[in-house]
């Protein structure tokens, strides 16, 4: 599915879904503050919601990416596909979540390599990279 309206009508499934219970069960219901009410077109367009402020030039279409990083982010907390979405559009100011790192300035480009994948994989870089040495695949 390409195009603005087309993804808008995904995210709204999503969000739908999430309202619904989500991952967790058809009976859990959200109470307080947390709201998943469909999107409409002004919330991306600027001034909307999701693209603050009113003399924002982001695009409607790079506000709804954004959303929609934002929304996997979430959803991916402490699993590896939060990491890799972070790390792929962390050059795309315009859409990535602005994560801010517990410590230093950098966010991490890598995972450790345990100790035994070092001792059995022959393949394993040597010597060992920082976990901030930038990889090829983020140049």
């Amino acid at each position: 599915m390409n195009g603005f309206d087309k993804g808008l009508v995904r995210l709204n499934a999503f969000r739908a879904f999430m309202a619904g219970g989500g991952y967790i069960s058809s009976t859990y219901t959200t109470t307080g503050n947390i709201k998943y009410d469909p999107y409409v077109l002004a919330d991306f367009t600027a001034g909307g919601m999701e693209n603050l402020p009113a003399t924002s030039t982001l695009s409607k279409e790079s506000s709804l990416l954004r959303e929609i990083m934002e929304e996997r982010y979430l959803t991916f907390i402490g699993q590896i596909e939060g990491f890799n979405d972070l790390r792929r559009v962390f050059k795309e100011t315009d859409v990535r979540v602005a994560v801010t790192p517990n410590t230093g300035t950098e966010l991490p480009q890598r995972f450790l390599y345990p100790q035994i994948e070092v001792d059995l994989n022959k393949s394993t870089p040597n010597p060992i990279p920082s976990l901030f040495s930038v990889t090829t695949v983020n140049k």
